[in-house]
């Protein structure tokens, strides 16, 4: 969807999905057992995903091109005084970190 479509949908109906899903909870337990410790979170939406990382204790990079979704995200994130998670409005067509930043 379209950066119009997404922002649309946020600015009408705030946080549209909150909880992450099973497979994300799965993953994140494999990823602390390779002992990885930053995410990068490309689509992040309203940050659902982004958050449940973030308090399994991961450096949380979370990116989407909608403002209002990372807005949404950031005072989640606040309220719930994470401080690993970093913010950007990006389009994923052009990710601005270097190949294995987050390796």
């Amino acid at each position: 969807m379209k950066k119009k479509g997404w922002e649309e949908i946020y600015q009408k109906e705030g946080e549209i999905f909150s909880k992450p899903l099973p497979k994300i909870m799965k993953f994140s337990k494999l990823f602390n057992k390779q002992r990885y410790n930053k995410i990068l979170d490309l689509g992040c939406g309203t940050g659902r995903h982004s958050i449940y990382l973030a308090q399994q204790g991961f450096d949380v990079y979370a990116m989407d091109i909608s403002k209002t979704g990372i807005e949404i995200l950031k005072k989640n994130a606040k309220t719930k005084k994470l401080l690993n998670i970093q913010y950007k409005i990006h389009d994923m067509n052009k990710i601005p970190y270097k190949d294995n930043f987050l390796m």
